[in-house]
Formats: C-alpha cells, structure tokens, sequence
C-alpha cells in the first residue's frame, strides 16, 4: 500500500509538470518539493511506526456489514454526481460528459464555474459540499473496511473519484471532499 500512496504522488506531480493542461506556476518547482517532502515524511513515519507498538484494532461494527459499504458508496456517488453536475453543467448518467482530454475538459470546467460564479447561486453548491465533507470520514473508512473485505465494494467508493475527475478533467475531487 505505501508504494501506492507514493506512486499515486508521483504520477500526479509528473501530470501537473508534464501534462496537457498548462498549469499556472508550472515552471517552478514547488510542487516537487511538496510531494518529496511528504514522500519523505511518509517514509520517517513508515520506519518509526514500524518499530511503535500497535494500536487495539477498533472496528466499527456499521462497516462490517457489506450492504453497509454499499449503501455508503451509494450515497457518496449521488451526492459527487449531484455536486459535478452542479459544478460542470454535465451528467454523469450522459456518455458525452466523459472525456479522457482533460485539458478540454478541465477548459469546460472553469468556464461554467465562471458563469455560476457570475450569477452568485453558489449556496446548493456550498451546501453538498459540507455535506459530502462531513461524510468523507466515514467514506475513507468505508475505503478502507472496503479494501479487506469486498474488492467490489471498494470500486463503488472509488467509482466518484474517477468520475468526478473525468468531468472536471482533474482529480481535485479528493480536495473537495477532504
């Protein structure tokens, strides 16, 4: 899992330096530096925790049920597609919202995030997002339950994630939300 988490940081620090979209600020090096630092920081605590006595494992009992993790996985992809929706102008249900160009797709983003800016009716928007804050905790545990138990289950959580960033032509879902 931790060469994951790492590779994950990686490709996405390679895919703001190296991809289509042009960044602002993309020249300077300070998103390398962020991503190498918690790299690093990852790392210290990988080999001090590895030496610290474990914590009791404490289980929640809602998350091992398995319909539980799907009906959480439920709630948390009508609650992203209802918030992309409201951020892009695009459905998730519609085969057209979906692009793999994300430099156009992030274009179309911040061009209908611009008109609802200037029209000022952003408090639905506000509101499914504390929403879908508050709800993030149990998800990433839902994630994590998930992980062990149903392989399935935890495509369905992570199902928003690559959806919502398919739209938006970003993977700032993960910021929203946490």
């Amino acid at each position: 899992m931790p060469r994951f988490f790492e590779a994950w940081l990686v490709a996405t620090a390679a895919l703001y330096y190296l991809g289509p979209i042009p960044w602002p600020h993309r020249q300077e090096w300070g998103v390398a530096l962020v991503v190498a630092g918690v790299i690093a920081g990852w790392r210290v605590g990988l080999a001090l925790g590895a030496r610290l006595p474990a914590l009791p494992a404490v289980e929640l009992r809602i998350l091992s049920r398995p319909r539980a993790l799907w009906v959480i996985a439920a709630v948390f992809m009508v609650l992203s597609a209802w918030h992309a929706s409201l951020l892009t102008g695009r459905s998730l249900l519609s085969p057209d919202s979906w692009s793999l160009s994300f430099g156009d797709a992030y274009a179309q983003f911040q061009a209908h995030l611009r008109e609802r800016l200037a029209r000022g009716d952003d408090s639905l928007t506000i509101a499914l997002l504390a929403l879908k804050a508050a709800l993030f905790p149990l998800v990433f545990l839902a994630l994590i339950a998930a992980w062990s138990r149903s392989r399935m289950a935890f495509a369905a959580l992570m199902a928003p994630f690559i959806a919502v960033g398919m739209l938006r032509g970003t993977d700032k879902e993960t910021a929203d939300a946490a």
